[in-house]
């Protein structure tokens, strides 16, 4: 599969791209910070992927210095609490977790 970071995806093409690397075995790194978020909020794997699948993309950011876009999920976790992940495609076969809030 050819991907292109510089090129913005859709929310559908967001979700199905993290889906198929996630299903796949591809790599879903979290950042530093993102883990320490994590901690703080308790949020799990689980929960990151949750509010990436089932909320809706509220924010997109071209970020110059990785030359990628940066995209904004805001839905429930587990618990139905209100949440934001925000992350990034890498390549076909990664995505990295950036921070949650």
């Amino acid at each position: 599969m050819s991907f292109d970071p510089t090129e913005k995806l859709s929310e559908k093409g967001v979700k199905d791209l993290v889906k198929e690397i996630l299903d796949h075995g591809g790599s879903f790194t979290l950042s530093r910070h993102a883990r320490e978020r994590m901690v703080e909020r308790t949020y799990n794997y689980r929960d990151i992927r949750h509010i990436i699948e089932y909320g809706r993309m509220a924010n997109t950011e071209f970020n110059t210095k990785a030359n990628n876009w940066k995209y904004t999920f805001k839905g429930e976790d587990l618990d139905g609490d209100s949440g934001k992940v925000v992350m990034a495609i890498i390549t076909a076969n990664n995505c990295i977790v950036i921070t949650v809030i």
